[in-house]
């Protein structure tokens, strides 16, 4: 019997790379369950976006490789992509733009989803410092770039 999933951290691949059918699967089997989050962290919303879960929703990714798959003319245009946020939470999908960002994403999910002792001391053991979801400082990259309905 497998466990139950609460939810599914994707991370930073190759920001061009497929989806193997393997990966479609486990995703669209979460996405069927209304309880599981889905997290992503620097490109690894862009290999997210190929399966069509994060259509509708705002979405977080990094700046650069978003610049590249829009270059490529592979950027998934159902999806509102966000240029000017470290991270969104977007419902089920939370996103953060970079790998740096995915820390700020982290800790923005123990302040939602743990008691506040267990934040502080996270917090103070990691020497976290915190930096909301806007604005972001590499923002400019994507200044002349189109993200369709995004931006």
């Amino acid at each position: 019997m497998r466990p139950h999933v609460d939810c599914v951290l994707v991370t930073g691949i190759d920001p061009l790379s497929s989806l193997l059918e393997g990966c479609t699967k486990f995703v669209k089997k979460g996405w069927a369950d209304p309880k599981v989050l889905f997290l992503t962290v620097c490109t690894g919303s862009l290999f997210l976006a190929q399966t069509g879960v994060q259509n509708g929703h705002q979405v977080a990714s990094n700046t650069m490789a978003l610049k590249m798959v829009v270059d490529a003319g592979k950027l998934n245009r159902a999806v509102h992509w966000v240029g000017d946020a470290r991270w969104v939470k977007d419902g089920r999908v939370w996103s953060a733009a970079g790998i740096t960002a995915g820390i700020d994403l982290a800790a923005e999910f123990t302040r939602t989803f743990f008691d506040l002792e267990v934040v502080e001391f996270a917090k103070v053991i990691s020497e976290e410092v915190v930096h909301w979801d806007r604005p972001d400082p590499y923002a400019w990259v994507l200044e002349s770039v189109d993200l369709g309905a995004g931006k």
